[in-house]
């Protein structure tokens, strides 16, 4: 039997929480949707059919998300055996695995939908794996909104400087020129 032993807590990770969710209300708040990318939408059921957003640089799959499973044993993270090796902690942000061109990282289970994740052990609130335990992995968790939420990529890093998520890069080359001093790449000030 395995036995699940908890890893330490980051301690910038209560702040990058805050001050992602902070993000997301300035973008919903300001009304405007212009410069900003949209986000998957998901179906009435909560779950999410498709992870590919169409907007104004094309079609691209959903990148980031959100733990909002509550649950004190955190959300559970599967193997490609169905295993639920890995608990992730509530607030955590987590990447789409992008890594396989050929595969989807969308995929359907018994009528319900899981996305394919790599995450970082500083996420991690329990890790059952005996050989790679404390490393990065790539597992798949429900794609609902019971369990977690589309992250707003631009939202990223826009208004969280000095914070963990301030720090992060855009993953499709930046929309900023000068990342250093918050410079958009458009020169238009937010």
């Amino acid at each position: 039997m395995l036995s699940f032993r908890p890893t330490h807590a980051n301690p910038l990770h209560s702040a990058s929480v805050a001050c992602l969710l902070a993000s997301l209300n300035l973008v919903a708040a300001s009304g405007s949707y212009a410069q900003v990318a949209d986000v998957v939408k998901p179906a009435p059921d909560g779950d999410f059919p498709s992870i590919s957003i169409s907007g104004f640089r094309g079609i691209h799959p959903q990148r980031y998300w959100l733990v909002v499973d509550r649950d004190p044993r955190g959300l559970l993270c599967r193997d490609g055996q169905g295993r639920a090796h890995i608990a992730l902690k509530y607030g955590s942000v987590i990447e789409t695995d992008l890594s396989t061109a050929s595969a989807s990282p969308l995929t359907f289970q018994q009528g319900k939908s899981y996305v394919r994740v790599h995450v970082q052990p500083m996420h991690f609130l329990l890790d059952a794996r005996l050989r790679q335990r404390g490393t990065p992995t790539t597992c798949s968790v429900r794609a609902n909104t019971s369990f977690i939420a589309p992250v707003n990529a631009d939202s990223i890093g826009l208004h969280c400087k000095g914070s963990a998520l301030g720090n992060a890069r855009p993953p499709f080359g930046g929309f900023m020129r000068n990342p250093e001093k918050r410079e958009p790449a458009n020169g238009i000030t937010p």
